[in-house]
């Protein structure tokens, strides 16, 4: 496809971009910007190791970044799709994502930390961090209308996958009533906020 190809010259060109400005102005007050938008070109393209490599720079030269606790979740994605071995990578970058307290960052992190604990069999914590997840987010929901960051679209979604991803956890647990009783309560959460 033509525009596949265009696109991918555009990229091409905005790397280059990116590294001669950090090359040649290494004091630039912009560059965690510049890190930025340069990891999310090779995330377009593909390149998750190259990606993953500019967030890692971000978070080491701007640690106080307002991109910094994205580049964190980024790069705790990065780690957890790279396989059990990097697990405890994810999690301290879910760890460091969390500590920024912003809505939409907080709550994605919290239930990925939810799912490494998950994968390292430890279901009563994945469990607690599931319903935290969902509590923060319908919290989120009734401060919508004071301007929360997150979407109400993306809390709902987030809320069911969590509510979703507990059914596994609960059979773990092998706790049905348990999750019969979560599950009405939160329905009558659910019911009370206007989504």
């Amino acid at each position: 496809l033509p525009e596949y190809r265009e696109s991918s010259v555009y990229k091409s060109e905005a790397l280059k971009l990116y590294r001669t400005i950090l090359k040649q102005y290494p004091k630039f007050n912009k560059n965690d910007k510049v890190y930025y938008a340069m990891a999310s070109a090779h995330l377009e393209a593909g390149e998750k190791k190259k990606a993953a490599r500019r967030f890692r720079d971000l978070t080491k030269y701007f640690p106080k970044s307002d991109f910094a606790a994205d580049a964190y979740l980024q790069l705790g994605e990065y780690f957890f799709n790279s396989g059990q071995a990097n697990l405890s990578k994810a999690i301290g970058a879910y760890k460091r994502a969390a500590r920024s307290k912003k809505p939409r960052i907080y709550s994605f992190a919290l239930y990925k930390l939810a799912w490494c604990d998950y994968n390292l069999n430890e279901y009563e914590k994945a469990l607690a961090k599931f319903k935290e997840v969902v509590a923060y987010s319908l919290k989120q929901n009734a401060q919508s209308a004071r301007g929360s960051e997150m979407s109400t679209q993306k809390k709902i979604q987030l809320i069911e996958e969590a509510l979703s991803d507990m059914i596994r956890t609960y059979s773990h647990l092998d706790s049905v009533d348990d999750a019969f009783d979560y599950y009405v309560q939160i329905k009558q959460k659910k019911d009370a906020y206007s989504f």
